[in-house]
């Protein structure tokens, strides 16, 4: 079961071009998109493909430079908390070029940041208004 879903997400991961990525939000550093194609919802939990795209390159461990990151969260929405599933570093926008990191240790939940972003992302998942 396990091999199936790291399958699929690399292969989703491969083709970021392909998604249906729908912007959400955006500073004057960062573009947020979501692909709502990949929502899964059960019951008061929601996974959710999102997409971070920089304006300018963000340095990993300080030495290689990355454009965009593409990862799947879970967001409980009753406890209003969220948790990374996988994150992957691209080289260029939009999840273009070499994948540069990849993460698929799922971390601990973490209560969704004051932050924005992350507010957003929680509510967009949720279907919050």
């Amino acid at each position: 079961m396990h091999k199936a879903i790291l399958m699929l997400l690399l292969a989703l991961l491969s083709n970021s071009a392909m998604a249906e990525w729908v912007k959400i939000d955006e500073n004057e550093t960062t573009s947020v998109y979501v692909d709502p194609a990949t929502i899964d919802q059960d019951g008061n939990n929601v996974k959710m493909f999102r997409l971070f795209d920089f304006n300018t390159a963000e340095l990993l461990d300080g030495v290689k430079s990355y454009l965009s990151s593409i990862g799947q969260d879970e967001y409980d929405c009753k406890e209003q908390q969220w948790r990374r599933l996988s994150l992957s570093v691209f080289s260029e926008n939009m999840g273009e070029g070499e994948a540069i990191y990849n993460d698929y240790e799922v971390s601990n939940w973490k209560p969704v940041s004051p932050s924005i972003i992350s507010k957003t992302l929680w509510k967009y998942a949720c279907g919050k208004p």
